[in-house]
């Protein structure tokens, strides 16, 4: 009997870290897209000649996701004039998720611009890179880091540099 206690409880502790880091998010504003990566990659490259995009991948089905999306719809509101908000459903576009190499969610990350058919990505240090691996948010973030990011993306666009840096 102490065995079988044991192992509910070591099955309830898995269950809940399984679901703890996998939408509450208004996507009524998001685009919504097919499993064609093209076409968002399309669509992001044209949002990108006005203003930087901040792109999550989450799923309905994750607890983080959906904690992640009340701070992203706080900052939508927040930067409604001044950067493009994407969200991905890894459920629904998983050669997308692939694509950018989403292993783990929510996964977000700034792409400031465009240069040479390559997507360059804020990184929380100010430094713009091709490599979304290093520039990316994993997990839960908390509105402040993502604000900072976001406001240095905003710099980078107006000057060509970043103007202040996370301290």
């Amino acid at each position: 009997m102490e065995h079988k206690t044991e192992l509910i409880f070591l099955l309830f502790i898995l269950l809940v870290v399984a679901f703890s880091s996998c939408n509450i998010f208004p996507k009524s504003f998001l685009p919504q897209y097919g499993e064609d990566s093209t076409e968002v990659l399309e669509d992001i490259s044209t949002k990108l000649q006005e203003k930087p995009v901040l792109i999550t991948f989450g799923s309905d089905s994750c607890g983080a996701c959906q904690q992640q999306d009340i701070v992203l719809g706080y900052l939508e509101n927040k930067y409604i004039e001044s950067v493009y908000f994407v969200h991905i459903d890894v459920d629904e576009h998983p050669r997308l998720a692939g694509t950018f190499g989403v292993y783990l969610i929510p996964d977000t990350s700034v792409i400031v611009m465009e240069e040479d058919g390559q997507f360059l990505y804020m990184g929380y240090d100010g430094n713009v890179s091709t490599d979304r691996l290093t520039s990316r948010a994993i997990g839960l973030t908390d509105a402040d880091a993502l604000s900072s990011i976001l406001d240095m993306s905003i710099d980078y666009r107006k000057s060509g540099t970043v103007v202040h840096n996370i301290s």
